[in-house]
């Protein structure tokens, strides 16, 4: 499970860095009349500064590029550690490879935008490069709240001089922090969920069975059975609120014959035990040598001492 999600993520980066170097790569070259997203004479790439420009952007992007290719691949190794901690690092990595890769495509154009107007260049045909003079449209003249994007003929840009560009952008905003805030609670509970371990408790006249953010309390007269298993009996379960990793089941499950079902299990770890109740069947193991077979002789003793009885 580790390498297939180790590969996935490899192709992922890849793949993402490839489009974005398609899309941005070749903006050091006059495509439609524009350098850098400027409009420009047709013998501007003569201009020695504008040169020295194109030079500079293809070595920085091709060690960007080059970079976050390693970046990601190494990146994509945690998952070897922990599956939480790598998918939260890396979703914030690749959120700052297109903010960074913006920005400095962004830098560029203002650069080109500078040597236009300091040679005086006058571009053919109509020449709106005023209203992307900051790296971004705004046109208050221009009721289009949408415009085709200079940078990537693909993707559309807000026209920030409209009424409704801040409430978009905020919006848009606050879907990013939303999206972040999500991917780390996951993180958290993958984590979490690594690193924990299946704990029982003794209080009064109760059982109690815990691990991660999942717990389950019963109560002794309500036990109809324990067992000592080997392994889960041969029947399909359905996880309806819980985690599950290639190392662990968390949480409840339906089972297709035994129904309402809460695992609390170490996947590849056995013995493991049974508890049955009327309403749920509970299944539980520890990953500590002998810890599972001394709990059942503890939950047998407490079962023999009780006035309540056991199959």
């Amino acid at each position: 499970m580790d390498w297939v999600m180790f590969a996935f993520l490899v192709i992922f980066n890849l793949a993402m860095i490839g489009i974005a170097g398609v899309c941005y790569g070749k903006k050091d070259k006059i495509t439609d009349g524009m350098l850098f997203g400027v409009r420009v004479p047709h013998n501007a790439q003569e201009d020695e500064e504008t040169m020295a420009l194109i030079q500079e952007y293809r070595k920085n992007f091709r060690r960007y590029q080059r970079v976050n290719i390693c970046i990601g691949i190494l990146l994509s190794a945690l998952c070897f550690f922990s599956i939480g901690i790598c998918m939260l690092v890396w979703v914030l990595w690749l959120l700052a490879y297109f903010l960074l890769l913006m920005a400095g495509v962004m830098r560029y154009h203002r650069r080109m935008y500078g040597i236009k107007i300091s040679r005086c260049w006058v571009a053919e045909g109509p020449d709106d490069d005023i209203y992307w003079k900051n790296g971004w449209y705004s046109n208050p003249a221009d009721t289009h709240l949408f415009v085709r994007d200079r940078f990537s003929k693909s993707n559309f840009t807000l026209n920030m001089a409209h009424p409704s560009a801040k409430w978009w952008l905020g919006g848009l905003v606050g879907i990013l922090i939303m999206s972040v805030e999500v991917c780390v609670i996951v993180a958290v509970m993958l984590y979490d969920l690594d690193h924990s371990s299946v704990q029982m408790e003794v209080s009064g006249n109760s059982v109690e069975v815990s691990c991660s953010f999942y717990d389950c309390s019963i109560s002794l007269e309500d036990i109809r059975s324990v067992k000592l298993r080997k392994e889960l009996p041969a029947e399909k379960y359905v996880r309806t609120n819980g985690s599950g990793t290639e190392e662990m089941m968390i949480g409840h499950y339906k089972g297709k014959f035994s129904g309402k079902t809460m695992m609390f299990l170490h996947r590849k770890i056995a013995p493991l035990i049974e508890i049955r109740t009327d309403e749920q069947t509970i299944y539980f193991n520890s990953d500590n040598c002998g810890e599972t077979q001394k709990w059942y002789q503890e939950l047998l003793q407490l079962l023999n001492n009780s006035t309540y009885g056991r199959e």
